[in-house]
């Protein structure tokens, strides 16, 4: 995790973890050590921790998609081999729902995060965390809602594909705990 002043934060890549990083450079939060993909060693009370989470299967889209080398973080690298072994995205949702059904939730858990917000709702949550800190104006919040998502090319495009009906359903079987702790289905989610 990445220690900032008023906070803790740390999330598993491809969720949204690069323009939270960028938000509190852009507010003023300086970094104080950490990893952002580390999970915490150990809680410290005192401090909020702030994780994200996203849709699984946009998640699991997106791993199969753009991972290409292991982070050194078991419960994610677990999963490296059966997108490699993969020549779509199909393969991998079934290899990943035959071998390792609720990684993704696995992942999450390991943040220990006392405050997480979704994916979906990044931009207004992450204004409303720094807010709540104390840092952001309302000319801060109107730039934040603006920040583009991609600094460098190099970064993870969105994805314009969605992920069929079938392999939605069976992801969502897997990683029901996510679906209902995180409110995923509702609206079609």
């Amino acid at each position: 995790m990445i220690d900032y002043n008023a906070f803790r934060f740390g999330a598993a890549p491809y969720t949204g973890e690069l323009w939270v990083m960028r938000a509190a450079r852009h507010v003023g939060c300086t970094p104080d050590g950490g990893s952002v993909w580390d999970p915490p060693i150990c809680d410290d009370p005192s401090k909020l921790t702030v994780t994200l989470v996203r849709h699984p299967c946009e998640w699991l889209r997106c791993y199969y998609h753009f991972a290409t080398q292991p982070l050194n973080l078991p419960l994610i690298d677990v999963l490296l081999p059966l997108a490699k072994r993969s020549w779509t995205f199909e393969e991998f949702a079934a290899r990943y729902l035959d071998e390792v059904p609720g990684q993704y939730n696995r992942i999450v858990e390991s943040y220990h995060g006392g405050t997480v917000i979704r994916f979906e709702d990044l931009t207004w949550g992450i204004i409303e965390l720094f807010q709540a800190v104390g840092g952001v104006d309302g000319v801060k919040a109107i730039e934040l809602k603006n920040l583009p998502w991609i600094e460098h090319e190099d970064e993870v495009q969105p994805l314009s594909s969605s992920v069929a009906p079938y392999w939605q359903d069976r992801v969502k079987r897997a990683e029901k705990t996510l679906y209902e702790q995180f409110d995923y289905g509702r609206n079609g989610d």
